[in-house]
């Protein structure tokens, strides 16, 4: 039933833009939240500008602080961090 609604449903439609081409986030992303862009006017399957914005700005940020604050991370997740 799953599968059958994501294959026909256009909210599950993939999320791609040309400009998510070269994003290093877009692995983490998939072009955005579907319900935020359809609230922008956006069709299904198109990219949620507004999260990407956000992802561009933010992810750099958790990423500096894994790798130079990872004691805080730990405080965060509760949990030992384990970098390689």
């Amino acid at each position: 039933m799953i599968e059958k609604a994501i294959k026909s449903k256009p909210y599950f439609k993939d999320k791609k833009d040309e400009k998510c081409d070269n994003c290093p986030y877009y692995y983490f992303c998939r072009g955005g939240c579907t319900a935020s862009a359809m609230s922008y006017n956006k069709k299904p399957g198109e990219i949620d500008d507004m999260t990407c914005r956000f992802n561009l700005e933010i992810y750099p940020l958790i990423i500096e602080l894994i790798l130079n604050e990872p004691q805080m991370v730990e405080k965060l997740i509760g949990e030992e961090l384990k970098l390689k």
